[in-house]
């Protein structure tokens, strides 16, 4: 399993943080940052939990999956 996540805390400027947490790099946290980005959030922390059911989804498979559930 992997708990991949992101946070946005404050403004001008704002702590951005991010973590993949061993799914391959940019994959997982990026794209959770990059929703909270898009959507104009702060002190917000978003942890998406993915279990490996078997089926390898690649890494275009990974980023939509990340960025479909912190959507």
């Amino acid at each position: 399993r992997h708990h991949c996540w992101a946070y946005v805390i404050g403004r001008n400027p704002a702590a951005e943080r991010m973590s993949d947490d061993g799914e391959p790099a940019g994959t997982a946290g990026k794209p959770i940052l990059e929703v909270l980005r898009g959507k104009k959030l702060t002190d917000v922390f978003v942890v998406v939990t993915r279990y490996f059911g078997g089926t390898l989804l690649g890494t275009g498979g990974l980023v939509r999956a990340y960025t479909s559930a912190a959507a």
